[in-house]
């Protein structure tokens, strides 16, 4: 799993959305769903 960020901001608002994002998704791949905010390489982002 490679986890990266989508912005450079640090606020403490976004790094808690950052946070938020990332254990929904831990969440979502310990139940075997789809992931959110997934990087399509083909697109280009």
């Amino acid at each position: 799993m490679i986890v990266t960020s989508h912005n450079d901001s640090t606020s403490r608002e976004s790094r808690r959305r950052s946070f938020d994002t990332a254990a929904a998704n831990l969440h979502r791949f310990a139940a075997g769903e789809p992931l959110a905010s997934i990087v399509d390489r083909e697109a280009g982002y």
